[in-house]
């Protein structure tokens, strides 16, 4: 397989607006078990989102139509696509939970459009016709989807691929999730911060633009970020305890880290660990971010880093890190594109 340098060339970001607290449901019996149940272990009795504006954003469908059309404008695309390029741009979508249909009969329909297919009328609005995938991994969904357009554009299969999805906030599937990780924590040995006893959330949306360095060069001067390596790792031994993980990371070729962004998990023992062995292993960062104001949101919080990124002049390489609780980790190194650097 050739080896065919990696840019992202565009990127859309929209993020819930509304915010409310709120308590789980009271009439519901299993809800507030599992709710009383977090509340004792990790101390969180409220729960604060950030939900999508329906006056401004609309509602799920909306926010990633909003979020699609951002990253074709910003990438160049924009009522760009012929129909010769229609079938060399391909999609992989994600989104951290699954259609809830199967708590409430009136969503049926509504989720299986909007959560768990991908609206076909925003590619049929851009003639894209390529490649088309629906991941369903929680944790790093994110770095996978990369990971596969990369293989696909140095494959040749196709020239530009769109990675991104929708982050959905829903009470049930929340408790469910922590009640979950704070079993783990406790099997891991693992101290709970008890004193934080709001939980935030953030609804949005995101989407990336992925294609050959070169490609984006001739179609656009916009800014762009340059992916120099993209990897995962796994520890030697699966059974071992968290603290006594080797957190190996990669080889910087003498590029030089000015900001990490780790621990997007949100889960306090992984990122003391990660912060700590950043600190020694890069010690001339600027910046090492924990990301922990979305809670434990890994796939749209990497794609608002990179988002961001894309505004900035940086000449500097960044890390993106993320673990999960089998102890798998990702890295992406990424830094803003320069046309008259060397």
């Amino acid at each position: 397989m050739p080896s065919i340098p990696i840019s992202i060339s565009g990127s859309g970001m929209v993020e819930g607006s509304k915010k409310r607290l709120f308590v789980p449901r009271l009439n519901n019996k299993y809800e507030q078990r599992l709710y009383e149940e977090i509340a004792k272990s990790s101390g969180i009795h409220y729960w604060r989102v950030n939900q999508f504006d329906p006056a401004t954003q609309g509602g799920h469908l909306d926010a990633v139509s909003q979020a699609f059309e951002q990253a074709m404008k910003s990438a160049g695309l924009y009522r760009k696509v012929n129909r010769k390029m229609s079938s060399r741009i391909g999609i992989i979508y994600f989104n951290m939970h699954g259609p809830t249909s199967f708590m409430n009969k009136e969503f049926q329909v509504k989720e299986m459009f909007q959560s768990d297919v991908f609206p076909a009328f925003l590619l049929n609005n851009h003639n894209i016709t390529g490649y088309s995938v629906r991941l369903r991994d929680e944790r790093n969904g994110l770095f996978q989807a990369l990971e596969l357009a990369r293989t696909l554009i140095q494959a040749q299969e196709l020239d530009i691929v769109l990675v991104g999805g929708v982050f959905q906030s829903y009470s049930y599937l929340y408790l469910t999730e922590m009640l979950a990780a704070s079993a783990w924590q406790s099997d891991c040995q693992l101290e709970s911060d008890k004193t934080a006893s709001t939980y935030t959330l953030c609804e949005s949306a995101g989407f990336l633009v992925v294609e050959a360095s070169a490609t984006t060069e001739k179609r656009q001067e916009k800014r762009q970020l340059d992916i120099h390596e993209l990897g995962s790792y796994r520890p030697s031994k699966s059974n071992q305890s968290i603290k006594s993980l080797d957190l190996s990371f990669p080889s910087l070729n003498g590029k030089t880290i000015q900001q990490c962004y780790l621990g997007l998990s949100g889960l306090d023992g992984i990122t003391d660990l990660e912060r700590s062995s950043l600190n020694t292993q890069f010690p001339d960062a600027s910046l090492i971010n924990t990301n922990q104001q979305w809670g434990d949101l890994v796939n749209l919080n990497g794609i608002k880093v990179l988002h961001e990124h894309r505004q900035q002049n940086s000449r500097h390489s960044s890390l993106l890190h993320s673990i999960d609780r089998t102890g798998n980790a990702w890295n992406l190194i990424f830094t803003n594109h320069h046309k008259n650097r060397m």
